[in-house]
């Protein structure tokens, strides 16, 4: 289970225990989410902070992780302004986190085995769509994967400490469904979800 999770924003802070739950949580609503993965190599961990920006809605989230006997889902809720952080060690781990409109993000892998590697999505100066960097630990090759269909699937050979950086479209309405792997190891991750036409940094994080 998600050894620890901490609230911070429009509440005061303190222990946040989600409710362990068997049904589907409504996934719809308005709401501005932002995922961010680190690693804590002193604890062999892997923290995630999730936020809900202030001006929408309140987001309802699940998190499933795979690796438990049970493959447990924890449901939360995170208001305007507030963010949490979840914590799981990296040895091995697969984390899906499921948000509203579609809003989806998956962590799999090792740190023992792909070392400190990155893949983020960041927002472009100008212009509509995504922009995808990975930041290799050491030399590899890795696969991107556009489940949309707008751009083919294309492998890169990169060096370490030598990001890549593609910019990537998106359907008309917004949608977005990417993954990111490294052939031969354990990393994976995926984005998925839909930018609002007003806001091109919504679930974007």
């Amino acid at each position: 289970m998600i050894e620890a999770m901490q609230r911070r924003g429009g509440r005061a802070g303190g222990a946040f225990n989600p409710r362990l739950t068997t049904k589907t949580r409504d996934l719809s609503g308005s709401c501005s989410l932002s995922v961010t993965d680190r690693f804590d190599f002193a604890q062999d961990e892997l923290l995630l902070t999730v936020c809900n920006a202030a001006g929408g809605d309140v987001a309802h989230l699940q998190i499933l992780d795979a690796h438990q006997p049970s493959a447990s889902m924890d449901a939360f809720s995170l208001s305007p302004g507030d963010q949490v952080e979840l914590i799981r060690t990296a040895a091995p781990y697969d984390l899906r986190l499921l948000g509203p409109d579609g809003f989806c993000r998956r962590f799999s892998g090792c740190l023992a085995e792909d070392g400190p590697v990155a893949a983020r999505l960041k927002e472009p100066r100008r212009g509509r769509g995504l922009i995808l960097e990975i930041v290799p630990a050491e030399d590899a090759w890795f696969c991107v994967n556009d489940e949309t269909g707008l751009c083919p699937t294309r492998r890169y050979r990169l060096s370490a400490g030598a990001p890549l950086r593609l910019r990537l479209p998106v359907l008309p309405d917004g949608a977005y469904d990417l993954t990111v792997s490294r052939l031969g190891g354990a990393f994976s991750r995926r984005f998925a979800g839909r930018l609002a036409s007003q806001d091109p940094l919504r679930s974007c994080g």
